[in-house]
């Protein structure tokens, strides 16, 4: 496997990680029956894991050579 696909399937898992645990914390929440249920904390969770990933790895084409990154 080539390290472009190694990065995307990394990126899809980690995405899968947090609908899961999202989707974990919303039944938890459902069954005691209080506000925002399993679909809401899936939507959140997947989405705060996409804003991370693209804040993170999405920029790296656009650097140039007078255009530095914090660590």
């Amino acid at each position: 496997m080539s390290l472009a696909v190694m990065t995307e399937l990394e990126y899809v898992l980690r995405i899968l990680a947090a609908g899961i645990c999202g989707g974990v914390i919303g039944y938890e929440r459902k069954n005691r029956n209080k506000a925002a249920g399993s679909k809401t904390h899936v939507i959140v969770a997947v989405s705060s894991a996409l804003m991370i990933i693209i804040s993170k790895y999405g920029f790296y084409d656009v650097l140039g050579e007078y255009i530095k990154l914090d660590p």
